[in-house]
């Protein structure tokens, strides 16, 4: 096979699956290698139904063009944070990918509305627009509902878009032709909550995320929040904003960011109680430093978290302590009786949080039946017989110790190998001391044992204590969403 000066392949009968060609292009992104010169290696990216270059800089118009033009029958194109690209790349991309069912751009800051527009006249299949983060739009939310033809989304981002306004929602509510509109998301939108009431009316909404932080704007907290909505089933709000409601009574899934500078256990434990069939609980706490104030915040923390697992019959709960200062949280798991969540959970990630043996001892003899446990980015004052204890838990599926600093890699790879019978599932990503020869074994252990290892390979790069690299998908400022 010879390759022509272009870098294309001359022998065009060469083709690759479809899999082979998405790790192809998985690799250059990695090694930021996406260019024309790599992707006319290539031959048939034709058979591509989905490409993710999110974080690509390197993804320019005219990249862009070369995939519309090589990719048609794409269903799902994720461009995030691709700042090169323009209005011209995406009108191209949408009257060339007409199959697109789902297109993510946000952060993609040269972006105005004449990208918007195109996207209404072309992709009429359309299910799902990220339009998070973009600055230049200005009447985006008009133009959504001006198109009659255009009416299949069912899901809409919106996050941080300052021209979101009063105005432009209720002309939304009003012409919007989305009838199966079920998702939507307005984090750090300065729209008055009692704007998105007549929007929650619709029957169709299953799923909102809206949150404020604190931080930033300060004057949400007066505004009146929303009401009670038979048909939302997933809320992502902050207690700011969820001050003053009375109850949500079919809603499933709660991430919940208890804001308060000073968190009010009293205030978030009657908010919890107004949800009657909740079964996964993601509870955010912000606890910046150790004064008097962070002091009481931190035993209004555990009187939370002592409520919750003794009064709710959770799934699947989430801790996370985001902040410069973990304390360990022994004693909330020591002092609460079992059994909590009435038995019923199956699902515990711990979050920048703080834990010793003595912690995980207790969590493995309460929860014997856990399925999935989580230490992610967390404090843990934990020697490598904490792992030995998690040994003990016989029906665990999913073990996330992602971020764990003193891991001692021979004494892991030794317990993988000997304990967890049903584990199917291990996420190491930002452990620092696993090195490639570790993770290579770690692989092979997986192999024998049909365990599924993340990330899916291994790089320096991506083993950072900052935080998980952004390749495996997380950032530093990172709320996690539902899980």
């Amino acid at each position: 096979m010879t390759i022509e000066p272009n870098g294309a392949q001359k022998h065009k009968n060469l083709k690759l699956p479809a899999e082979v060609v998405q790790k192809i292009l998985t690799c250059l992104k990695r090694y930021k290698a996406v260019n024309r010169k790599t992707l006319e290696f290539i031959v048939n990216l034709s058979v591509l139904e989905e490409l993710d270059l999110s974080n690509c800089l390197q993804v320019n118009n005219s990249i862009a063009f070369y995939i519309a033009s090589a990719c048609p029958y794409l269903q799902h194109l994720n461009l995030e944070n691709c700042k090169a690209i323009i209005d011209n790349s995406i009108k191209f991309a949408s009257e060339k990918c007409l199959h697109l069912l789902s297109l993510n751009i946000s952060g993609c800051k040269r972006i105005t509305d004449a990208s918007i527009k195109s996207i209404t006249q072309n992709l009429l299949h359309l299910k799902c627009l990220n339009i998070s983060n973009l600055k230049k739009l200005k009447n985006a939310l008009d133009i959504l509902s001006s198109e009659s033809k255009f009416s299949s989304l069912e899901q809409l981002d919106l996050d941080n878009s300052p021209w979101v306004t009063e105005e432009s929602l209720q002309n939304f509510i009003k012409k919007s032709p989305h009838k199966n509109l079920s998702q939507l998301s307005f984090v750090d939108c300065t729209v008055n909550a009692s704007k998105i009431v007549p929007l929650l009316k619709k029957p169709s909404i299953k799923r909102l995320q809206y949150q404020i932080f604190h931080r930033k704007i300060k004057t949400y907290k007066e505004t009146n929040p929303l009401l009670d909505f038979e048909n939302i089933l997933q809320l992502s709000a902050s207690t700011g904003i969820l001050n003053g409601i009375e109850k949500l009574r079919n809603v499933i899934s709660l991430n919940l960011d208890v804001d308060d500078e000073v968190i009010d256990a009293q205030k978030v434990i009657k908010l919890l109680k107004g949800f009657e069939k909740l079964e996964e609980l993601s509870l955010l706490f912000r606890i910046s430093c150790w004064d008097e104030e962070s002091k009481k915040s931190f035993e209004a923390e555990n009187e939370i978290v002592d409520y919750v697992l003794k009064n709710t019959s959770l799934s699947s709960l989430m801790i996370d302590e985001y902040g410069y200062y973990q304390k360990h949280h022994d004693s909330v798991f020591l002092n609460t009786p079992g059994p909590w969540c009435n038995g019923k959970l199956k699902k515990l990630i711990l979050q920048h949080f703080g834990i010793t043996n003595i912690g995980i001892r207790r969590i493995c003899d309460v929860l014997p039946n856990l399925q999935h446990f989580g230490l992610r980015r967390a404090f843990w004052r934990v020697s490598d017989s904490g792992i030995a204890l998690l040994g003990n838990l016989q029906e665990l599926k999913t073990l996330d110790i992602g971020g764990y600093k003193s891991l001692n890699p021979q004494n892991f790879l030794n317990e993988i190998e000997k304990h967890f019978p049903k584990l199917e599932r291990i996420d190491v990503s930002g452990i620092t001391n696993l090195m490639a020869n570790d993770f290579m074994k770690l692989q092979q252990i997986g192999k024998s044992r049909h365990i599924e290892i993340l990330p899916s390979h291994w790089n320096t790069n991506c083993y950072k204590w900052r935080g998980l690299a952004v390749e495996e998908g997380f950032d530093d400022e990172e709320v996690l969403p539902f899980y």
